[in-house]
C-alpha cells in the first residue's frame, strides 16, 4: 500500500471508478505509476501531487501524476525517457542515475502504450502520463489488471 501523504507532499488520487480494463502486467504497470510518483516527490520541494484517470478515447485508459515542482526545461522534455539522463535542475541534488523514466517507457511501450511528459500551463510543475490500450476482450466496469 503506498503512503498517501509525506511530511512535505499530500498525495491525492482521482482515478474514477469504472475505468475499462486494459491488458497487461500488474507489478510492472505498478512499478511505472510508482516511479512517476516518487519522481514528484522528489523533484518538488512541497505540495499536492495528485494521480489523474481518465479514458481519453475509446482505445485506451490514461493515468497522469502531477505535481507542482519547478516544472521540466523545455529543451529537457524530450530527453526525458532516455537512458542515463538527468534533468539538470536535479543532477546535484537528487539521488539515482537516470533509470526511472527509461524503464518506465519501456514497460509501457512494451504494453502498447505510450508515456509523455508537459510542464503545466495552469501554474509551476510538471504532469507525467501514461496511456495503455484498452483491452478488446472485454468491457468491465472498473480499472483492472489481466496478467498475461
Amino acid at each position: 500500500m503506498m503512503q498517501t501523504q509525506t511530511t512535505r507532499h499530500q498525495i491525492i488520487s482521482n482515478v474514477p471508478e469504472g475505468l475499462p480494463l486494459v491488458y497487461g502486467d500488474i507489478d510492472r504497470i505498478q512499478q511505472v505509476l510508482i516511479n512517476l510518483i516518487s519522481n514528484a516527490i522528489k523533484y518538488s520541494d512541497k505540495g499536492e501531487i495528485r494521480i489523474l484517470g481518465s479514458t481519453p478515447d475509446d482505445e485506451s485508459v490514461q493515468l497522469c501524476v502531477r505535481d507542482e515542482g519547478q516544472g521540466i526545461l523545455p529543451d529537457e522534455i524530450d530527453h526525458l525517457f532516455e537512458r542515463f539522463f538527468r534533468a539538470s535542475r536535479s543532477s546535484n541534488k537528487t539521488k539515482g542515475v537516470g533509470l526511472g523514466l527509461f524503464l518506465s517507457n519501456g514497460i509501457v511501450r512494451g504494453h502498447g502504450g505510450k508515456i509523455w511528459a508537459e510542464n503545466r500551463t495552469d501554474r509551476s510543475g510538471a504532469i507525467f502520463c501514461f496511456a495503455l490500450p484498452i483491452d478488446p476482450q472485454t468491457r468491465l466496469t472498473s480499472l483492472q489488471f489481466r496478467e498475461f
